[in-house]
Order: C-alpha cells, then sequence, then structure tokens
C-alpha cells in the first residue's frame, strides 16, 4: 500500500481517428489501441477524445439524431462499462448525449466497476456544436479514488471549454479570461482530464512537430491560472486526449498530451505527434 506522500494517478489516453458515423467501428480502433493491455498495467484512468465514436461533425439536429446516446442506455456506455472492468479503470470518454429534449455534446464517466459516474456536460460551445447542441449548466469536478484508494480531485472538461465563451473579447466589459482554468483552480482540482478534438486550423501548413508545440503553447496559456497556483509547492496536470485526422474537410491536430505545473513551471510529461495514433501513458505524481 502506498503512503498518503506517494499519491499518484495513472492514465492512459488515446488518440485516433474515428470512422464517422460509426460507433462500431471507431469502438474497435479503440479496443486495438487498449488490447495489449490488462488490469496487471494498473491503470487508474483511460481517456479518450471528444465524441470519441460517433465523429464530430454534424449539420444539424436531424443529421446527429441516430447517433445520440442516453447516458447508461447505449453503445458508448456499454463499451466503456465493459473496458472499465476489463482494466479495473475510469473510463472517461466523450459522447453524443440525449437527455429528455435536450442534446449535448458529454463526457462519459464510469467507475471501475463499470457503473455510471456522472455525464459532464460540454460548457463552451465550439462553431461545429452549434449546430445541434444545447450549453451545458457549468464547469465540473469531482472525487474519484486512485489504486491504492486515495482520493485525487479531477476536473473535467471539453476542448471548447479552455477558451473563452464563444472567444469573445477578453478585454470586454463581463468577458471572463481563462474561466474554466479559474474555475478548477478555484477548487483545487489536481488533474484536468480533457477530452477533445482541437481543430488543425491553419496549422495544417506547417510541419508535424511545429504544430504540436504550437498547440501545447497555447494549451499551457490557457490552463495558467489552474497550472501555476498560488502555493506552488502544488503539483497540477492536464491529461488531454485529442483526436486527429481529417473528417469532412476538417483536419485535427492530435497531440495528445500529459503536461505538469509546478513551482511555477510547465513540463511536458510526454506527448503524441499529429498523425500518430496510439495510447499514451504517464504516471501522475499527485505530492
Amino acid at each position: 500500500m502506498q503512503s498518503e506522500a506517494s499519491r499518484t494517478l495513472k492514465v492512459c489516453s488515446l488518440q485516433y481517428k474515428p470512422v464517422y458515423k460509426d460507433i462500431d467501428e471507431s469502438s474497435q480502433i479503440a479496443d486495438k489501441l487498449l488490447s495489449g493491455f490488462s488490469d496487471q498495467d494498473e491503470f487508474d484512468v483511460i481517456l479518450l477524445p471528444e465524441m470519441a465514436f460517433a465523429g464530430y461533425t454534424f449539420d444539424d439536429k436531424e443529421d446527429i439524431e441516430p447517433y445520440l446516446e442516453e447516458a447508461t442506455g447505449g453503445k458508448t456506455f456499454e463499451w466503456c462499462a465493459s473496458t472499465a472492468k476489463r482494466l479495473k479503470a475510469y473510463v472517461f470518454c466523450g459522447y453524443p448525449e440525449k437527455e429528455g429534449t435536450k442534446m449535448y455534446n458529454s463526457q462519459l464517466v464510469v467507475s471501475p466497476e463499470g457503473e455510471f459516474l456522472k455525464s459532464y456536460k460540454k460548457t463552451y460551445l465550439y462553431e461545429t456544436d452549434e449546430t445541434w447542441a444545447d450549453e451545458g449548466p457549468g464547469f465540473e469536478c469531482m472525487t474519484i479514488k486512485n489504486r491504492a484508494g486515495q482520493e485525487v480531485k479531477i476536473g473535467n472538461g471539453i476542448c471548447m471549454d479552455i477558451n473563452p465563451y464563444k472567444f469573445q473579447d477578453e478585454s470586454a466589459p463581463g468577458a471572463k479570461a481563462c474561466a474554466f482554468a479559474n474555475y478548477h483552480a478555484d477548487n483545487d482540482v489536481e488533474v484536468i482530464l480533457f477530452s477533445s478534438n482541437w481543430v488543425d486550423s491553419d496549422l495544417d501548413k506547417v510541419a508535424d512537430d511545429e504544430a504540436t508545440m504550437s498547440t501545447l503553447n497555447y494549451w499551457c496559456y490557457r490552463l495558467a491560472p489552474f497550472m501555476k497556483p498560488k502555493d506552488t509547492s502544488k503539483k497540477r496536470y492536464f491529461a488531454c486526449a485529442n483526436r486527429n485526422g481529417e473528417e469532412k474537410g476538417t483536419s485535427y491536430v492530435g497531440s495528445s498530451c500529459f503536461l505538469m505545473g509546478h513551482e511555477g513551471k510547465f513540463t511536458l510529461l510526454g506527448n503524441l505527434s499529429r498523425p500518430a495514433v496510439g495510447a499514451l501513458q504517464a504516471t501522475l505524481k499527485l505530492d
């Protein structure tokens, strides 16, 4: 049994290109990436991208309707529950959610026992979401336990959440600069688990390494209030699972990563390149 002074969280983030509008084929890609692992690898968390199995670009509510799932009633929950029980790990997975008459871009959280824990609903919507999704009620965090039974404060996050609301001018009255980072800093979160479909934008004109570093630097900028707490002795982490590839004319930048903030500095613990398909692992040392 680990001592309280040596709390860790072992996270595995998946990066791949989903098969557009094919939940079964996409989940099989994730299965292949995890096929070489077992509960003996002692993962605490498996983290998947935003809209991990359905794909991301939908024209309107009618277009996405066949792929919407209730939190505990669809193929995504079944996959997460099965994977969680097999690996004895929490699973955080992006999916399009239907709750009553509402539609959300959500992050499903399933316990190591395969039980539903929560469905975090994306707070800040990107233009691609706005064709069908409703805004979530606000940023959220939660407490989970690592394999040693020690509590870890986790923050939920999905892609656009890290940006200013609707990309508003941060100097404008009422604008909230770095609201996502400030929320998690104020709630003493230790690890943000971030599911993303980060668009390549104009970065597709530059080399892979340059595209990745530009993306990571931007995330660091947006995370600064969280990753650089007033108590600089505290360690703060950002774990990202981002998709890559192209879908309906839009490219995605990959660059899934683990970042640590400690003593006023950012440290890159590991990342995948823009084109890489794989499972990125890190053991996050919390104390």
